[in-house]
């Protein structure tokens, strides 16, 4: 929830969080806390205030697992994979894909359970056919250089229903790391298979808008 509906200044608080936790992790002080604030950073994103209050709730109850897990940092080199972890929590939600948010972080929850000696949820997470080792879902087709003329003509008001809204750099990047983006391609491409399937006009039914805030897709 926090890669699809994080504000500007919600990222900021989780970088700065990261930050923190990062400095944390250098000097070996405080990291159960500040991985703790990072979760919490998340949560506010979330915009659910029960969500928010669950993972509130939660953080409180694994103090104790957490207060271990900082003992093996402390004693080991397991402080950059720590890190590792959370830098790609961010980088997801940064980029505004959920799918890989939620793959990354069921990936942190798994390995800290392990280095806590809790087992099994790995082979829970492949009964849920979701493979911790592809992070990324398969990538969207970009529009067909040869479209072919449908057999058969579309009723009146047939519409393409997904559609990718790009903008200029500083208002709606385009973000070819997200793993439902499209590869480039020009507005006359579309268009192109548009006409020859004999679509006129689009409905954006879960809208895909770039931008560095959900201000952005409240526009669309």
């Amino acid at each position: 929830m926090a890669a699809r509906r994080r504000s500007l200044s919600q990222l900021n608080k989780i970088e700065a969080a990261l930050d923190t936790l990062r400095a944390s992790i250098q000097n070996r002080q405080d990291m159960v806390e500040h991985s703790l604030q990072f979760k919490r950073a998340i949560a506010d994103a979330t915009g659910n205030e029960y969500f928010r209050n669950f993972i509130i709730f939660l953080c409180s109850h694994v103090y104790e697992a957490a207060l271990l897990e900082n003992h093996l940092v402390r004693s080991s080199d397991l402080g950059e994979t720590l890190l590792a972890e959370h830098q790609a929590i961010f980088e997801a939600i940064r980029l505004g894909d959920p799918d890989l948010a939620r793959r990354v972080t069921w990936q942190q929850i798994i390995n800290s359970a392990e280095r806590n000696g809790l087992r099994g949820l790995q082979g829970w997470e492949i009964t849920r056919m979701s493979s911790l080792g592809e992070t990324y879902a398969p990538q969207c087709a970009g529009p067909d250089p040869e479209p072919r003329t449908l057999l058969r003509t579309l009723p009146d008001g047939a519409c393409d229903c997904h559609f990718h809204v790009f903008g200029d750099e500083n208002g709606q990047p385009f973000s070819p790391h997200r793993s439902y983006t499209p590869p480039p391609a020009p507005l006359e491409a579309f268009q192109r298979v548009q006409k020859t399937l004999g679509l006129s006009r689009g409905v954006i039914v879960q809208p895909s808008v770039y931008g560095r805030t959900t201000a952005q897709r409240s526009r669309h």
